[in-house]
C-alpha cells in the first residue's frame, strides 16, 4: 500500500496510520493528518505554490494494491510477480515464456549445469581500511 506522509507543521514527516482520514492535494504531492488539517489556513503556502483549503480531498488511508501475479509456462502454477522474478517492463507485449525459480532450477538440475552460484560475500571478504577498523574496534568496545 501507499505510505502517506503529513506535511503539517505539528508532525512533519509523520506517517499517516492505516484507516485514518487525511486531506491531500489534487497532483497527490501534499498531504495533512486530520490534526494539522483542522489548523491550516484558507490558503496553504507550499513554497513553489499556493493551494486553497477547501481544494483539498479528503481520503482515508485504507486503499490495498492487489499483488500482481504470473503463470509458470512449464508447470502451470501461479506466482506473485516480485516473488517470480519476473519483469513486465521486459515482456511488455506478453509474448515471452516464462519459468518460475522452481522449473529453472529443476532443468538445470536434469541437464546437470545446476550452475551453483559462488557463495555472497561476506565482511570478511571486504577490503580493510582505518575507518573499518575503526568502527569494528568500536563496536566491540560496546
Amino acid at each position: 500500500p501507499t505510505v502517506f506522509f503529513c506535511n503539517g507543521l505539528n508532525c512533519p514527516s509523520t506517517r499517516i496510520r492505516r484507516n485514518h482520514n487525511f486531506y491531500i492535494t489534487g497532483d497527490k504531492q501534499y498531504s495533512w493528518c486530520n490534526q494539522c488539517y483542522t489548523e491550516l489556513g484558507d490558503t496553504i503556502d507550499l513554497g513553489t505554490m499556493q493551494v486553497k483549503k477547501e481544494a483539498l480531498t479528503k481520503r482515508k488511508n485504507d486503499e490495498t494494491h492487489e499483488e500482481s501475479w504470473v503463470q509458470c509456462d512449464d508447470c502451470q502454477r501461479w506466482i506473485h510477480q516480485v516473488c517470480g522474478l519476473y519483469n513486465t517492463r521486459q515482456d511488455k507485449e506478453n509474448k515471452s515464456a516464462y519459468s518460475c525459480p522452481l522449473c529453472v532450477l529443476d532443468r538445470r538440475e536434469k541437464q546437470g549445469d545446476p550452475k551453483i552460484l559462488p557463495p555472497p560475500p561476506c565482511a570478511e571478504d571486504l577490503p580493510r581500511t582505518k575507518l573499518s577498523e575503526w568502527l569494528e574496534k568500536d563496536v566491540h568496545e560496546k
